[in-house]
């Protein structure tokens, strides 16, 4: 991923969105249903308050900008914020 891209707050991110920030649905969710409960709650704390809103302010910002929000940076932090979404809705069902 391009560092120069992604706000400097999310760089510790990269890991973890590399791994869970699938941009294929069925990809993902199928990797999501089949995670632990730790790999789940470790995408939830992967995002507390302060990071869920810078990224989601940086996304917000990006979001019409044509070139910018086709970056696989871009997609793959959207869908890492997917894949955390879904992570919530997983374990409060279990």
């Amino acid at each position: 991923m391009n560092l120069e891209l992604i706000p400097i707050e999310l760089h510790n991110l990269i890991n973890m969105v590399e791994t869970w920030g699938l941009s294929d649905d069925g990809y993902r969710d199928e990797q999501l249903f089949n995670a632990s409960k730790p790999q789940l709650q470790e995408i939830i704390n992967s995002l507390p308050q302060d990071k869920l809103e810078t990224l989601t302010t940086w996304l917000v910002y990006y979001a019409e900008d044509k070139i910018m929000s086709m970056t696989h940076e871009y997609v793959s932090f959207t869908c890492y914020l997917m894949a955390y979404d879904m992570s919530r809705v997983i374990l409060e069902k279990n």
